[in-house]
């Protein structure tokens, strides 16, 4: 998406492969290239989605150049996302919304959502002046 609020910043919806088996992770690396180049665009994006990966694995933080993680300073960078079946405290946040250096986030809520086996992610940002 483009425009709008957004004004010359996209809003990029992903869904990475899992990598479960060594061709899937063949996927999920060409996934994450892209995601890489979203967030090494001269204008930073926001990227929101299911990326398959928690913020410590390394393939997932070289993807983020000039975006940061909207959960940052939040206190709520470890909330889970996945799976829904298991109480928070067991599972893993592998549902991001990436946001531009510079972005201020006001509110960071992971949320239980029927008939998914994730939760979802809401991020409320300010974004810097272009």
């Amino acid at each position: 998406a483009t425009g709008g609020v957004l004004g010359r910043r996209s809003l990029f919806a992903v869904h990475a492969t899992a990598p479960r088996d060594r061709e899937r992770t063949a996927a999920w690396r060409e996934d994450l290239a892209v995601v890489s180049r979203w967030c090494r665009a001269r204008v930073a994006p926001i990227v929101a989605g299911d990326l398959n990966a928690t913020l410590d694995h390394s393939a997932l933080r070289a993807t983020r150049h000039g975006c940061r993680s909207a959960a940052t300073g939040t206190g709520r960078g470890l909330a889970a996302t996945y799976p829904s079946s298991l109480p928070r405290a067991l599972g893993i946040q592998i549902d991001h919304v990436f946001v531009p250096s510079g972005t201020t986030t006001s509110r960071f809520e992971v949320m239980d959502v029927a008939g998914s086996d994730h939760r979802a992610v809401l991020a409320q940002v300010r974004l810097p002046v272009l």
